[in-house]
């Protein structure tokens, strides 16, 4: 038997997790890499190897990204990973406006019943007609 030359015998590579934000980036090394869309909010595996981060999904792959290891703070996106994004957005329907002046309305019991049925004011009675019954 020969050795397979530049082939690890077992798996070193490093792995961590991170969870991505809502505006499709996670956090690693002191950079922000992205994700597709529809992996927000969920928790990813990162594996390093060399130069190279592998992101992960429930053991699929989901991205890959060139390493930086200089600048921090960078946002290294790609563009297909916003793919679609927009036209869900756009979708969805916005809430219609509430009529003006609908704050200066009163809602009573009568207003919703349309006036079939009367509601009359709380009797104000003397204090003393209940000394008396005491």
């Amino acid at each position: 038997m020969l050795p397979i030359k530049d082939k690890k015998m077992y798996d070193t590579s490093i792995i961590k997790y991170r969870r991505v934000f809502n505006d499709c980036h996670f956090s690693y090394e002191g950079n922000f890499y992205s994700v597709p869309y529809k992996y927000a909010g969920k928790e990813i595996s990162v594996k390093e190897e060399s130069n190279e981060i592998t992101v992960f999904y429930r053991q699929e792959i989901i991205a890959q990204h060139t390493l930086l290891s200089v600048a921090k703070g960078q946002r290294i996106s790609t563009p297909s990973h916003f793919e679609g994004l927009r036209e869900i957005r756009m979708s969805c329907t916005l809430r219609k406006p509430k009529e003006p002046g609908c704050r200066d309305k009163v809602l009573t019991v009568s207003t919703l019943l349309n006036g079939i049925i009367t509601v009359e004011p709380v009797k104000a009675h003397s204090l003393a007609l209940y000394e008396e019954v005491a």
